[in-house]
């Protein structure tokens, strides 16, 4: 449940020994946490991330049903050592802290967080998502995870012949409703773990060609153009095939990882996207 208190003593003699809830001061002083965007937006980009009910009015009724606050930060820990590595969702706070938060203009409000998904997505897809957060969080991210870190690496001493990076093919998956194309987040629900729901009357395509879906596939399509000198096979797909959808929550083209492939068409998904190209 999201819970309202009249103050932060209140909250800290209720809250304060349960493990399952993390105060911001503990989440802010563990090396590699950050600040992160709204639950709701959160939500809206990742539906994964916070599979929970938010609400905007926690100290109405109806809250006892909701994980989190949809209108406060998120926090995000990305050391993959922690223990408390994941995302984390104000679940309850005080008028104390709001008023202090208010006056002081702050990024932030005091309270005590739930970790709702140990997931930490690629920085590629965050930085697509277009999702902000606290100072300091894409250096700290390549940190933590090198391979991830699209920019140049230290001239080896000695010349290496390289091989120039394939020609990227983008394919997109499209919503489908009385045969016209509808963006993929119109009619396609994450429910949980590897369980997604279809709209009723709904079907899902796959568009290799500009004038089909929203304009991301073709040869090349536009992989390059939203993933600049990144290579597909950083989410699972071939590095020559880039697979992208419309989010119609960002108005923009969105990688769709192998991982939710899988999840959808299971060990075949290659044929089901790729076809024999």
């Amino acid at each position: 449940m999201a819970w309202w208190a009249p103050t932060n003593a209140d909250l800290r003699r209720v809250l304060g020994n349960k493990e399952e809830y993390s105060s911001e001061e503990e989440l802010g002083a563990i090396p590699g946490s950050f600040p992160g965007p709204s639950a709701f937006a959160v939500k809206k980009a990742f539906p994964y991330l916070i599979e929970g009910i938010l609400t905007d009015k926690p100290w109405e009724r109806g809250a006892e049903n909701a994980i989190g606050i949809g209108v406060n930060n998120t926090f995000w820990v990305l050391d993959p050592r922690s223990l408390k590595k994941g995302v984390w969702v104000l679940n309850s706070t005080s008028e104390e802290a709001s008023t202090a938060a208010r006056n002081a203009g702050a990024t932030t409000q005091y309270g005590y967080f739930v970790r709702t998904s140990s997931d930490i997505p690629p920085i590629a897809e965050l930085s697509a998502a277009g999702l902000n957060f606290g100072k300091g969080f894409t250096e700290a991210y390549y940190s933590f995870y090198p391979d991830q870190d699209p920019r140049p690496k230290n001239k080896p001493k000695t010349p290496v012949v390289t091989q120039p990076p394939p020609r990227v093919r983008t394919f997109e998956v499209v919503g489908m409703m009385d045969g016209t194309p509808v963006p993929l987040t119109d009619i396609v629900r994450h429910v949980g773990g590897s369980d997604y729901e279809l709209a009723p009357g709904a079907s899902i395509a796959v568009a290799d060609a500009p004038e089909d879906g929203f304009n991301l596939g073709g040869d090349p399509g536009r992989w390059n153009e939203l993933y600049p000198g990144i290579s597909p096979a950083q989410f699972g797909l071939d590095r020559d095939k880039g697979v992208l959808f419309y989010n119609g929550g960002t108005g923009q083209g969105q990688v769709l990882p192998a991982r939710v492939l899988l999840d959808w068409y299971g060990p075949g998904w290659r044929r089901e996207i790729y076809g024999a190209r």
